[in-house]
């Protein structure tokens, strides 16, 4: 079976925040670079000192996820934070909204990992063509994709446009090859499981069905053992 891996959400110490509290009888500044660092690292060592404490055994932790989806504050920050995560042996991830200021530019400030939002579901108003266009942008920066909906997915016209990301992560090669997120907001996937209506049913196990599908190709990639050369 295989392991499951955790990965917790590292909030932002927003910039100019001067109520935070205080750190070793000390009250923090955040407009002050190393006050906002300083209480990044005691939110992660606190975090490893609860998670090793609560004894999950089942379960591996992963690291931490920046909350903030843009880089703006952020640029000579998030790389002592990415430095001070990997010291710890953990990776860092980041889901940046679309044309996030340096969301091209994951790599360069530290990140491990990162996730493409096409915030398309949101707004009808926004093509379908705005799948086409993050895709392309996600593999041309070496990214994941984010597929993104909300309880409002029990409407047809809502619906349909998950959909439209099922058929442009498909079309791209995201479903098949990429890494991929997942947001659900207004606890749209309960909803949907708790539904008498056999359409909204249908729904939650579309998504069901692609995630499992999913895991069960890595796990396939994961067994299939690398040929030695001569």
């Amino acid at each position: 079976t295989q392991r499951r891996k955790v990965v917790l959400t590292l909030p932002e110490p927003i910039f100019g925040q001067q109520d935070w509290g205080e750190l070793n009888g000390r009250k923090l500044s955040f407009t002050n670079e190393d006050d906002r660092f300083d209480a990044c690292k005691w939110y992660i060592d606190t975090a490893l000192a609860y998670w090793k404490k609560s004894q999950l055994d089942q379960l591996d932790f992963a690291g931490f996820y920046w909350v903030a989806e843009q880089n703006s504050d952020g640029q000579h920050l998030i790389p002592r934070i990415a430095a001070y995560i990997k010291q710890k042996g953990l990776k860092f991830y980041w889901i940046p909204y679309w044309k996030a200021e340096g969301h091209g530019d994951w790599q360069k400030v530290g990140f491990d990992a990162a996730y493409q939002q096409p915030n398309h579901f949101f707004e009808e108003n926004i093509p379908d063509s705005r799948l086409d266009e993050a895709c392309d942008f996600a593999k041309a920066h070496g990214m994941g994709m984010e597929m993104e909906f909300d309880s409002r997915v029990e409407q047809t016209n809502f619906e349909k446009r998950l959909q439209a990301y099922i058929d442009a992560f498909e079309k791209h090669g995201v479903l098949q090859h990429a890494a991929m997120a997942y947001y659900e907001g207004g606890d749209a996937m309960m909803k949907l499981a708790a539904s008498a209506d056999p359409k909204n049913r249908a729904i939650y196990k579309k998504v069901c069905d692609l995630i499992v599908e999913r895991q069960k190709k890595a796990d396939e990639i994961r067994k299939v053992k690398p040929r030695k050369t001569k």
